[in-house]
């Protein structure tokens, strides 16, 4: 499953996101929370930075689920 969050700032998405991580990992699923926020990046050099920041991402994705025990 994938859920993704978006909306204006000061609604509370980062709540809602870290708040629905915490049910279903306590639920026993297997959870990898994100938080890619980019509107703090700056205007220049953001699209290298953004490419920058989704490959970081994806080799931590790639990792953990390589690392990652079966959830009983």
């Amino acid at each position: 499953m994938k859920i993704a969050i978006s909306g204006k700032g000061g609604v509370g998405k980062t709540l809602l996101a870290a708040l629905l991580s915490r049910i279903f990992a306590e639920s026993g699923y297997s959870v990898i929370a994100i938080d890619a926020d980019l509107a703090n990046l700056p205007v220049l050099d953001a699209s290298q930075q953004i490419i920058t920041e989704v490959r970081n991402i994806y080799q931590a994705l790639v990792s953990a689920v390589q690392t990652q025990s079966p959830v009983k």
